[in-house]
């Protein structure tokens, strides 16, 4: 963007923005080892183009250096508003070009801004016709219905639906299969009858993996608890690279870091949980209760 053509509104415009946006950047900022923006730290904007053209190049570093994983951490961390999240999708949308991590961040970006504006939303409320009524205000007036190109992701989510567990989400493939489409999508990716229906995909994809973690995180953590009562303080957790007499306390702390948001990629990792209640339900079927209390009470 040439800031020096910029009218003095203009300037002023972009400057409201910024410092909208700033508190992200900033959080985000510590993880990359960049260090703060000068310019934005200084409380009064100034007319000075330069000066805005010295902010927009920062912002434009940390774009560059950031990961979707350190842009979601940072939303979260300082728990931005609807008028923020739709700042920053804005300005993803608005990039005269995109590279995969821009799609990957403003996948991310819109679905927290869906999540935002509708909490109340049941997984039955949200089809198409729903997304795009409230996605209006970033991607316009989107009429008709779903492409039918991307059919494939109402699909999946069928079989999101039917997992009772992380077991079958990823015998089922349904994580990469929705990675699969929107990295074949290309530049279509960017439509906005598109933007809405990967928007509705990943806000229920996001739901569902959600459901299932904390099902299986609550059949590990009774089942420890049901060890524990019989007297067994410690399991084979050889499967999990750990010890073959690993004490319940360290695997009831794994339950405990998994229930904190997530540092990572959204959805790495999540086989540590499926092993944990594998290793777990086999601690629990190994010894009848009755040899478990007379081994604990020798």
């Amino acid at each position: 963007m040439d800031v020096t053509a910029l009218t003095l509104p203009e300037i002023a415009a972009r400057w409201r923005s910024l410092r909208r946006l700033y508190p992200v950047y900033a959080r985000m900022s510590r993880e990359l080892n960049l260090s703060a923006c000068e310019v934005m730290e200084y409380p009064v904007d100034r007319a000075d183009p330069e000066l805005l053209k010295e902010a927009e190049a920062w912002f434009a570093t940390a774009d560059r250096r950031s990961q979707v994983f350190q842009l979601r951490q940072a939303v979260q961390a300082v728990r931005t508003s609807e008028e923020t999240l739709h700042a920053l999708c804005a300005r993803h949308l608005n990039k005269p070009v995109k590279l995969p991590r821009d799609t990957d961040k403003l996948h991310f970006l819109l679905t927290q801004y869906f999540a935002c504006t509708t909490p109340m939303l049941t997984d039955w409320d949200v089809d198409f016709q729903v997304v795009s009524a409230v996605m209006q205000n970033l991607l316009g007036n989107v009429t008709g219905t779903r492409p039918d190109w991307l059919t494939p992701l109402n699909e999946t989510l069928s079989d999101l639906f039917m997992c009772g567990s992380l077991r079958d989400l990823r015998e089922m493939r349904i994580l990469e299969r929705g990675r699969e489409l929107k990295r074949s999508a290309g530049d279509r990716f960017y439509e906005s009858a598109a933007l809405v229906e990967f928007t509705r995909y990943n806000f229920l994809a996001r739901r569902g993996f959600i459901r299932l973690l904390r099902s299986d995180l609550q059949a590990a953590e009774s089942g420890l608890a049901a060890l524990q009562v019989n007297g067994v303080m410690h399991v084979d957790a050889s499967a999990m690279s750990r010890s073959k007499s690993e004490p319940i306390a360290a695997l009831t702390e794994i339950c405990r870091r998994w229930r904190a948001p997530l540092r990572g990629e959204y959805y790495d990792g999540f086989d540590e949980v499926i092993v944990l209640r594998d290793v777990v339900e086999q601690a629990a079927w190994s010894e009848p209760p009755r040899a478990q209390s007379l081994r604990a009470n020798k």
